[in-house]
């Protein structure tokens, strides 16, 4: 019987489905699947939360109290953090300013590394690398900044113009060559050609490097060089960079600008003063003097 009355509803159901189609007034509902685990009626959801330990609080609020708490990280073998008190906090006494921090005992004392001394009778300062350069300075990367000086400031007597550092990978040749940029941009003398020695300084690297030397400036300067590197920037961007570098206003110091952009732009920096000190990373690049590449070796420079 039971049977009987399934078929004829399901038999019904079939009929009122195939005429809503055919009369397009067809419509879809959800039903549950399974209802035991699909349908939820809303008074259960709505229920407060009742632990199923036999020996649990049973005050719904004292467990919100618990599980409301916020939580704080306490480190391993710390003391616990204590609760902020929900007073007003009452304004500091204004008090005097610390004193300024001693070296750490134990701490070796930074040798400065002097470059160049005037003569008695011409006054001024001698040229030295900044002591926050010279603390990371090793042996032989003072003896690489001492000659690329002497090389670049004229004081080695041999044919030609500046010099080649031809340190190993991994020696630090990035470091030498910032530290001597940033000598030569805060230190001079009207023997060596002006105060300061260099005033627009020109990187020229594969363009895979221009933003690692930009970076590696504000690591090792900490922020106080202006750079102004060209990468990933459309050709207008690079005029206007290049014209905003070698305008008389000029606001950065170093331009950053890889191999392929400065092919393009070589004509620009002809300019007198346009470049007071060229540093050419990856220098093999310009073996060959009849690319155009190379013209980059016949900027006028200071």
């Amino acid at each position: 019987m039971e049977d009987e009355n399934l078929e004829s509803q399901s038999q019904r159901c079939k009929d009122a489905n195939i005429q809503a189609l055919l009369s397009n007034k067809l419509e879809v509902t959800r039903q549950a699947f399974i209802p035991r685990l699909l349908s939820c009626p809303e008074q259960a959801l709505k229920k407060p939360f009742k632990s199923p330990h036999p020996t649990a609080i049973n005050s719904s609020v004292a467990l919100k109290r618990k599980l409301l708490a916020r939580r704080k990280f306490v480190p391993w073998g710390g003391a616990a953090l204590p609760r902020h008190s929900l007073s007003p906090k009452l304004p500091e006494p204004e008090s005097a300013p610390a004193p300024p921090q001693s070296p750490q005992p134990g701490e070796p004392p930074v040798e400065p590394l002097i470059l160049w001394e005037p003569e008695e009778g011409q006054g001024g300062k001698p040229v030295e690398v900044d002591a926050m350069l010279c603390k990371w300075l090793r042996p032989h990367q003072r003896e690489g900044i001492q000659f690329m000086f002497e090389c670049v400031a004229g004081l080695r007597q041999y044919e030609g113009q500046g010099c080649i550092l031809a340190d190993d990978m991994g020696l630090g040749k990035t470091l030498q060559g910032i530290s001597l940029l940033w000598t030569l941009l805060g230190n001079g003398h009207e023997a060596l050609g002006g105060d300061p020695i260099a005033k627009r300084i020109i990187i020229v690297c594969p363009t895979s490097l221009v933003s690692n030397w930009d970076s590696e400036c504000s690591k090792w300067l900490k922020g106080r060089v202006k750079t102004l590197p060209l990468c990933e920037s459309s050709r207008e961007d690079v005029t206007m960079s290049i014209a905003q570098f070698l305008s008389p206003r000029n606001y950065f110091q170093v331009l950053i600008v890889s191999y392929e952009t400065f092919r393009i732009h070589a004509d620009k920096f002809k300019g007198e003063r346009s470049c007071d000190l060229l540093i050419c990373d990856e220098a093999h690049r310009l073996k060959n003097d009849q690319t155009l590449t190379n013209k980059v070796k016949q900027m006028r420079r200071k």
